[in-house]
């Protein structure tokens, strides 16, 4: 069949079902022949769902094929209920992130993120150890000093699609001579627990590291929009007999075997590389003792910023909590005042209504007199 022809065939459909699917936000179409290895066991689910369809017949407008189509009743989607007041900045957000670093393998590297702390790359051997020259700070979280000169995290910048924080002040690039560094980019991730989903380097030692987390889809600017998908699923006729589909289910056929293609193998001979004299094995230990000495005292600097970043991040906990129980405090003095100015007013009702009832009881004898006077006149 033509492209032409299928898609003559799903506009006949669109048309001929529109008052069926008129109500619906999205639908997904799928036309199963007899000869599909799905064909039965998809019917039988539609079958065993019958209630919550409406069924409609078509015939191919070319082949004359018949279709028999279980179109889904329209579904509404339940509102969420408004939020009030401003929506939660990104570091209250991500907060939970502190708590655990997150880990992706890569072949011979493993990535480190530790929201807060540091963007990290390592090689593991086998006895779980980290070799000196196979450990690099990708990054650090940054630090800003305020005109005061307190320390603090600086924020990030949101942007329409992703939240991103910069990592800096990481391992001396051997390329360029400057510290590395990484742009941690925040992406919403509807599921249960965050993920590094890649590791890329745009250029030399600069990194950009996606984070996909559920944490992002709590923000009103990168929450997913709710779609109603519904499958509309279309059976060739004629339709299974109760024999075929009491019959156990076929096999399903396997994906025919891709060959790889062998690695291309670089001729030295015929190599554009300018040949260089091989040096000696004294020079070689010199070389790795010097890298190794640079790595650990990186290394070192690395750690202890990590460190200055790391309590940096619980004073801005402890501030954050302080904030808290400090408004928890002045919420609780107000409704005290509340309560006192409550109580006053109820008591000064009091002593109104019981100046009022003396009143009368004073006004009685004097009403009675002037109405025994009134008498005798």
């Amino acid at each position: 069949k033509t492209s032409g022809t299928v898609m003559l065939f799903l506009l006949f459909l669109a048309f001929a079902l529109a008052e069926e699917v008129i109500d619906s936000t999205d639908y997904n179409w799928e036309f199963l022949g007899r000869d599909s290895h799905t064909y039965l066991q998809t019917y039988k689910v539609s079958q065993s769902t019958q209630n919550l369809h409406t069924t409609k017949r078509m015939i191919h407008p070319v082949s004359r094929t018949a279709y028999s189509c279980y179109i889904p009743l329209p579904i509404p989607i339940p509102e969420e209920p408004k939020v009030e007041g401003p929506p939660p900045t990104f570091e209250e957000l991500l907060e939970p992130l502190s708590s655990s670093c997150l880990i992706r393998t890569e072949g011979w590297w493993t990535y480190e993120f530790c929201y807060g702390q540091h963007m990290r790359q390592y090689h593991l051997e086998k006895d779980n150890s980290i070799p000196v020259d196979a450990n690099f700070y990708l990054g650090l979280a940054e630090v800003k000093t305020d005109e005061i000169g307190v320390k603090s995290l600086a924020p990030g910048v949101a942007t329409p699609s992703f939240y991103y924080e910069k990592y800096i002040d990481g391992t001396i690039c051997d390329l360029s001579g400057k510290p590395r560094e990484s742009e941690i980019q925040f992406y919403c991730r509807e599921g249960a627990s965050s993920i590094i989903s890649g590791v890329k380097e745009p250029s030399s030692c600069l990194y950009t590291v996606i984070i996909e987390t559920p944490l992002m889809c709590k923000h009103p600017q990168y929450k997913p929009e709710k779609v109603k998908v519904n499958n509309i699923n279309c059976f060739e006729e004629p339709l299974p007999t109760e024999e075929e589909l009491a019959a156990p289910p076929a096999p399903v056929p396997e994906p025919p075997s891709q060959t790889q293609t062998p690695e291309q193998k670089v001729d030295p001979a015929v190599s554009s590389v300018p040949f260089k004299e091989p040096a000696t094995p004294e020079a070689i230990k010199e070389a790795e003792a010097v890298k190794k000495a640079l790595m650990k005292e990186q290394n070192i600097r690395a750690e202890l910023r990590r460190q200055e970043v790391l309590k940096l991040k619980q004073q801005e906990q402890l501030k954050r909590k302080q904030k808290q129980q400090n408004q928890g405090e002045q919420q609780n003095q107000e409704q005290n005042q509340e309560q006192e100015q409550k109580q006053k007013q109820e008591s000064k009702q009091k002593q109104e209504q019981k100046q009022e009832v003396q009143q009368k009881k004073q006004e009685q004898p004097k009403q009675k007199q002037q109405e025994n006077e009134k008498r005798e006149l």
